[in-house]
């Protein structure tokens, strides 16, 4: 049996093995995360060489060059005082590591502050803009920052909070 490859078949095939698979060597980075600890409602903690109080949320990040591990605590992240379960899952975007925070429900109506010991595995040496979408920080000052994880491979970072819960005590405020 003879074969025969019309002309325009062996263009099509070229151009396909030229164009249409293009070798991107930078793999995409695929990362995962979850809370190492059982977070419970508090009111107030001391942290590293600040003292944390409940009007304040922190970050403090240590990352593992060598296991490519970011080891991130989120401290006085605000949640209901019956969450079921707290949930924190991390995407990573362009040079951006976004920490969304996220409960199961609502139980009752109060809220309280929380720290969160978070894992984030498959992070590369690298800047990042670093930022938390939190269920209800209504309008204050988000935690958005940038790290260099290269340069500086612990860190800390730390804002004002107003409105409660940050404003102290775990009582729903008066109407």
């Amino acid at each position: 049996m003879k074969w025969s490859i019309h002309p325009l078949s062996a263009i099509l095939i070229i151009v396909s093995a030229l164009f249409g698979c293009q070798h991107n060597n930078d793999v995409a980075n695929v990362i995962s995360s979850r809370i190492l600890n059982k977070p419970a409602c508090k009111q107030f903690t001391k942290s590293g060489e600040y003292k944390i109080t409940e009007i304040m949320s922190a970050v403090e990040y240590s990352f593992d060059m060598k296991t490519g591990i970011l080891y991130v605590k989120h401290i006085n992240a605000g949640f209901n005082c019956a969450p079921e379960v707290i949930y924190c899952y991390v995407q990573q975007s362009d040079k951006s590591l976004i920490f969304t925070e996220r409960e199961k429900s609502q139980g009752v109506k109060c809220q309280c502050l929380y720290d969160l010991e978070i894992e984030v595995k498959g992070v590369k040496a690298d800047k990042y803009r670093i930022e938390f979408v939190e269920p209800h920080i209504g309008n204050q000052e988000k935690l958005i920052f940038y790290v260099d994880l290269i340069a500086a491979p612990t860190g800390k970072y730390i804002v004002s909070r107003t409105e409660y819960p940050w404003s102290g005590g775990t009582v729903e405020p008066a109407p």
